[in-house]
This record gives structure tokens, C-alpha cells and sequence, in this order.
């Protein structure tokens, strides 16, 4: 367990703190090796699969784009082996001046999803995104005992509210490594586009790098639903990956998952 100060001046662009352990599935996702070097967020599905972007675990690389311009290609060809899923829990402590962390590592087999395309501007804007989704099969399982986040069933609504959460991986935001957050939005269109991208806004100001691979949730007084994962986005324009575009693929990924170890019950 590890013991950190409090610091009472995050800025407010990472969104709020999760100190009572709500999003909790949400994790850490970090991969480093030659062709792949990035920290993003994911999240636990089952003891044995986190699902995060595929963006955060393939390769970006140099690629014309169709008018012949320059741009960046990530694809399922080039993607890294492994990547290892940090776990943290806010321990509650007696002295308030400091917050107890429990943080946990694993390490499992990437697998992103078959269709994965992207490509992108030469100034890294997004110019198409397609199944930008890779799961990452744990062995040994994370066993944290946390309830399970079932696959929303319908897709987001236009309007409809929205909560993101992530680790909040800024550079020089004055943020502690392992404070977990979560920000609320509105879904702006009604319809997955090709790819099943759904545009999203922000409540307030927003860096929308700090939330890559995240999950966006669907949460009223009934429950919560996974509704996607944050993809790539600009200042302007922030986009999540829908679940209910890919659920065939995800419940088939998990499956094989349940299939790989002990039986998951948490399994749909």
C-alpha cells in the first residue's frame, strides 16, 4: 500500500476525484516496447479481459493518406504483444492530510480488434476511425472482487448524459499518480457513424488526451452500463467507440477469456 499527500490543487480540467472507489473497474493500460510506447486508461470487464482503445496499443505509423498527403496509420498489424493494467483502490486513512493507495499490476496478451483502422492528419487529427477498440487478456486473473459493468444493450441517445472516467494522464497538470476521476458530458449525435463513432461533449473545460481508452457509462438510478471507450479527439471535437456497434465481437472476446481460465460468471 502506498501513502500520498493530498493535493488540493488538481486542476479542475481532469474532472473529480474517485475517492469512494465508484469506478473502480477502471484501470491503468501501459505498453512499452519499440513500437509502442503510451499510457492510457481501460476497463476490467472480468477478472481475465480489460477492453480499452485500440489506438493506445498498435503503432502509429507514417502512412499516406487517399489524396496523397501525409498521415499516420494505426492498424492491427503492428500492435504490441503485451501490455500491463494497473488496478488501484482508495484505502480510507486516518490521517486526512494523506491518501492511501492499493495498487495492483498485471500483466496480459493484447488483442485488438480485427477491423482496426485509423488514420490520421499529419497534425494527428483523426480523418477516419473504425473498430478502434483491443482487449487485453489477463493470466493470472485479476480477482478484485469488484461487481461487474453489464454491456449497455441500446445504443447512446442524442442529449443523453454520460459519465467518462480515467487516470487522467496529463503531463504538468499537477495531478498524483493513482487519483482516479470522471467527468460528465452529453452525447451530440443520436447514431453511431461508420465505425460506430459517437460524437460527445464535455461538461466544462477539458483535455481530452487524459481520458483516452476510458470508459464512457451510461448511469441513472437503475445502474450503470458501459456505453463505449473514449477514442482519439481534438479540441474540439471528442468521440467514443460504442459497445453496442461491437457487442457481438466483445461477448465473443469475452467468452474466449472465461474459456482461457476458471470459469467468470460475470461473463454475459
Amino acid at each position: 500500500m502506498e501513502f500520498l499527500p493530498s493535493d488540493g490543487r488538481l486542476l479542475e480540467l481532469l474532472g473529480e476525484k474517485d475517492l469512494t472507489n465508484r469506478y473502480a473497474s477502471t484501470v491503468m493500460v501501459e505498453v512499452e516496447e519499440s513500437t509502442v510506447e503510451v499510457s492510457c486508461s481501460g476497463i476490467l470487464l472480468s477478472p481475465h479481459l480489460v477492453l480499452t482503445a485500440g489506438h493506445c496499443v498498435c503503432a502509429w505509423r507514417k502512412a499516406p493518406l487517399l489524396d496523397g498527403t501525409p498521415g499516420i496509420l494505426i492498424d492491427g498489424s503492428a500492435c504490441a504483444s503485451q501490455a500491463r493494467v494497473t488496478a488501484i483502490r482508495h484505502v480510507a486513512s486516518e490521517d486526512p492530510s494523506r491518501s492511501a493507495l492499493r495498487i495492483r499490476d498485471f500483466v496480459g496478451k493484447v488483442r485488438p480488434h480485427p477491423e482496426l483502422k485509423l488514420t490520421l492528419d499529419a497534425r494527428e487529427a483523426v480523418v477516419t476511425s473504425h473498430a478502434d477498440l483491443a482487449v487485453i487478456l489477463l493470466e493470472p486473473p485479476a480477482n478484485l472482487g469488484l461487481p461487474d459493468v453489464p454491456l449497455a444493450e441500446a445504443e447512446a441517445r442524442a442529449n443523453e448524459p454520460l459519465v467518462m472516467a480515467s487516470y487522467g494522464n496529463e503531463q504538468g497538470l499537477g495531478g498524483i499518480y493513482g487519483t482516479r476521476y470522471f467527468k460528465r458530458g452529453r452525447v451530440k449525435n443520436a447514431q453511431a457513424a461508420q465505425g460506430g463513432v459517437i460524437l460527445y461533449e464535455p461538461e466544462g473545460a477539458y483535455f481530452n488526451t487524459g481520458y483516452r481508452g476510458g470508459p464512457c457509462f451510461r448511469e441513472n438510478e437503475k445502474g450503470r452500463w458501459l456505453l463505449g471507450v473514449v477514442g482519439l479527439g481534438s479540441d474540439s471535437e471528442m468521440s467514443f467507440t460504442s459497445i453496442a456497434f461491437y457487442r457481438d465481437w466483445l461477448r465473443e472476446e469475452l467468452r474466449h477469456a472465461a474459456a482461457s481460465g476458471p470459469a467468470d460468471s460475470r461473463s454475459p
